[in-house]
């Protein structure tokens, strides 16, 4: 869903918060350091941009205030020559907090502390997911102009996480699937952000299969090839349907 690049020399802690980035399907670029991140980023850009990630996580470790300042300066200097913005959050511990607090608001550098116990990896946890789920509504935002189509390669993009993003923005219109495989076609009434119909025919059954609902959905979940489109209608000029129940990893806040 979104490339976010993770620079941390310790592999245990690089391990877990890349293990929750990867359950929730994004991309995780591993770095053992700044000095390679940054070798990274300018390599990216020289390359024409297409490959720079979406979100930086950085760990503080040992970077006095100036130098995580300068650090921040110079990612927004790069992501300046480009049309990108690459968002930065550092990583800290609990006894650097007061220490970098003052300076990170007035620079506008968000930090996530580093858990120790339980109840502080439920903090981290919740912040975790905010983050991730501003930067989802912010990939996405495009789709809340008017008359906006998304095309989909089912090889790269998970459908739940198609559905996911576009349940985060509301989107109401009409989606497509093909499977050049099977040759199975698939269609799907979304208002806003649910499924209120489905269907998934099987031209090469006889008789010809067509499945609806759940099952269809399951059916088309699986799929590791096709290609998704959707394009946009007006909610209210669609028929209201019953929304759907289904279950998929979602990056927000549960509170």
């Amino acid at each position: 869903m979104a490339r976010i690049m993770l620079v941390d020399a310790r592999a245990e802690l690089h391990q877990y918060i890349a293990k929750v980035l990867e359950l929730a399907e994004h991309e995780v670029i591993l770095v053992p350091s700044l000095s390679d991140a940054l070798q990274d980023l300018i390599n990216q850009v020289e390359e024409n941009g297409a490959f720079l990630p979406d979100l930086l996580f950085v760990e503080l470790g040992n970077f006095a205030i100036k130098e995580a300042l300068e650090v921040h300066r110079k990612v927004r200097s790069i992501a300046s020559t480009t049309t990108s913005e690459i968002p930065m959050v550092f990583i800290i511990r609990q006894d650097q907090v007061d220490m970098v607090e003052g300076d990170f608001s007035t620079a506008r550098i968000e930090f996530l502390v580093e858990p120790t116990n339980i109840e502080s990896l439920n903090e981290f946890l919740d912040n975790l997911r905010s983050i991730l789920d501003r930067l989802i509504k912010s990939s996405v935002g495009v789709l809340k102009r008017k008359n906006t189509t998304l095309l989909a390669n089912l090889k790269e993009e998970h459908l739940p996480s198609i559905l996911q993003m576009l349940s985060l923005v509301n989107a109401s219109g009409f989606a497509t699937l093909t499977n050049p495989t099977t040759k199975q076609t698939g269609s799907m009434h979304i208002r806003y952000g649910e499924i209120t119909h489905i269907i998934l025919v099987d031209p090469t059954s006889r008789p010809k299969k067509r499945l609806e609902g759940t099952e269809a959905l399951q059916t088309m979940v699986e799929w590791t090839e096709g290609v998704f489109s959707f394009g946009r209608a007006n909610p209210e000029k669609m028929l209201a349907g019953s929304p759907m129940k289904w279950v998929v990893l979602r990056c927000v806040n549960p509170n």
